[in-house]
């Protein structure tokens, strides 16, 4: 799911008044566009906006952000504890992760019984949080609306964020400012399109051979697709007949069917109904329909039909086949390119090959091993060496890679702060990713070797970085996703020479260099199975480079 932009509001303050005319205006907007009016809205316990909420959306449900509350809680009770906590902390999660009213009441009357002794630290609970405002924030009260896993606002202060990173300097004139703006925008505008026209026109793998998908397959966003699968998993266990009588929370919380129905559609050879999936997931346009999403794909589909038929005969027979190619891979008759095996390193005595800007990073990720020209850039400003490089895009592609590198990082901080031994390192990261004017100087630079993990685990792709001796030679693997198949898998090799980084387009089946030992301690279960990919290929590594494979060899050493 990704976050969109809708109003921006300038305030001379954050008062009640100021947040309802802003809440009215939106409202307002709204209804004149003919939009659905939000449903939910996520916030922090800031009370000016609650009523301002209540007031201009007194039908819209208000869920209040967890992490926010959690530190409170722990600002306010963790002093008075002391060592005790620990064990509180554990059972304060318990409680608020409820999913009945019955289980609710059950552990809080346990808290309250086992904390007895810190009278303040229950009475807080009580007063501040639980009695006026546990509807807002527990399960057992929030999960009876469609909140699409919404219960904080993250969303919100990373798009704050990148707002604040798109404007700099504060003192900027209206025209300056939404200038930046309307660019942030127009990118934001584009990323939405790309992930639509994936979702209409590249269906998974393992959706394309499943007929229970054959109703929603490519009808219905991928993520949806994804959640959709790991009921899946699940349906196995479940039993097909309590479909429709389950209270499973994510038909409710996300409108997608359970693992029930789902198990019921299995045994039933019934394939997913497109009317089991809310509307949210089978918008995927940016222009308003009129409500009527058959009607508007029946005429796109005329309007395909009309342009074939304005097509010479054999243009058309191409056309054609081109549709067959994408609609079921298996049949199509392109064949991956032969290439000799018998080969391995470069050729003695061949002249180098020429060499040719990158042109932007999208260009690199789907270029594949298939090409074999190496290409060069220098990196910017006067450099020395280091491992440092900076991505060459168009201007808006490259400033817009930076942004995403520091989303990754904002939103998975828990989990670089502790793969990086070195807290600081996280923040130097944030701050030599903070340039988005041409030509950056040198703190600006951007350090593959500590990025390139992040660009792997971003970009869902694997990244190899040579240095200028064997010990700075690493394979970067995604943290937290499951591996690819190998025919839609992204690799991407880059070489330091000098003050240079090149690119370098290898022949498929190449020999990779380690795998860091950090990845292995904080990738996930899911994860691990990327390295499976390249064991063997990492072998083949040390066999050309004379070195020993053990365990410790294979994997590489620490990031620092």
């Amino acid at each position: 799911m990704r976050t969109y932009s809708l109003m921006f509001a300038y305030l001379s303050n954050e008062r009640a008044e100021q947040l309802t005319w802003a809440l009215r205006t939106l409202k307002k907007w709204m209804v004149e566009k003919g939009a659905s009016l939000p449903s939910v809205f996520v916030s922090d316990r800031d009370l000016a906006l609650i009523n301002a909420i209540e007031t201009c959306f007194p039908m819209a449900r208000h869920i209040l952000c967890i992490w926010h509350i959690n530190q409170c809680v722990m600002k306010k009770c963790a002093p008075m504890l002391g060592l005790e906590w620990k064990s509180f902390n554990a059972s304060w999660h318990s409680l608020i992760n409820s999913s009945t009213q019955w289980s609710y009441q059950q552990k809080w009357e346990v808290m309250r019984e086992e904390y007895r002794r810190f009278e303040g630290v229950l009475e807080y609970l009580w007063e501040t949080w639980l009695h006026p405002y546990k509807e807002r924030f527990i399960p057992a009260w929030v999960d009876t609306c469609m909140h699409l896993g919404s219960n904080s606002s993250q969303r919100a202060e990373s798009a704050h964020a990148r707002l604040k990173l798109y404007l700099g300097d504060t003192m900027s004139s209206l025209q300056t400012s939404f200038e930046k703006i309307h660019k942030m925008l127009r990118i934001q505008f584009g990323d939405i399109k790309k992930s639509f026209e994936r979702s209409l026109n590249i269906p998974r793998h393992q959706h394309l051979h499943d007929d229970i998908f054959i109703q929603v397959r490519c009808r219905i966003s991928l993520e949806a697709m994804e959640f959709i699968s790991g009921q899946l998993k699940c349906a196995d266990e479940a039993s097909h007949q309590l479909a429709g009588r389950c209270t499973c929370s994510i038909k409710i919380v996300y409108g997608l069917p359970c693992e029930h129905d789902l198990a019921h559609y299995r045994y039933y050879s019934i394939p997913i109904p497109l009317q089991s999936i809310d509307v949210h997931w089978r918008r995927l346009s940016m222009h308003v329909h009129g409500g009527n999403e058959d009607g508007a794909r029946q005429n796109r589909t005329s309007h395909v039909i009309e342009i074939l038929d304005g097509m010479d005969p054999h243009m058309r027979e191409h056309m054609i086949d081109k549709f067959f190619d994408m609609a079921d891979p298996s049949q199509s008759t392109v064949r991956a390119p032969a290439y000799n095996t018998e080969h391995r390193g470069r050729p003695i005595g061949k002249d180098e090959q020429s060499r040719r800007h990158i042109p932007s990073f999208e260009d690199a990720s789907t270029s594949g091993s298939r090409i074999t020209q190496p290409t060069t850039t220098s990196l910017e400003g006067e450099g020395d060496g280091d491992s440092r490089t900076h991505w060459v895009y168009s201007e808006e592609g490259w400033s817009q890679v930076r942004l995403e590198l520091i989303e990754e990082i904002q939103q998975n901080k828990d989990l670089y702060d502790q793969l990086y031994p070195d807290r600081n390192l996280v923040a130097n990261l944030l701050f030599s990713l903070n340039w988005f004017e041409p030509w950056a100087p040198e703190m600006y630079w951007m350090d593959s070797m500590p990025l390139g993990i992040v660009i792997a685990s971003r970009y869902n792709l694997v990244l190899h970085t040579f240095g200028e001796n064997i010990a700075s030679c690493f394979t970067h693997l995604p943290l937290r996703s499951p591996p690819v198949p190998n025919q839609e898998r992204r690799e991407i090799a880059i070489a330091h020479v000098g003050n240079h980084f090149v690119q370098v387009f290898l022949h498929p089946h190449y020999p990779v260099p380690p795998i860091p030992t950090w990845w292995w301690q904080h990738s996930s279960y899911e994860a691990k199975g990327w390295a499976t990919r390249y064991r063997t290929r990492v072998h083949l590594w040390y066999e050309v480079i004379g070195a020993p494979s053990g365990p410790g060899a294979e994997f590489g050493g620490n990031i620092d």
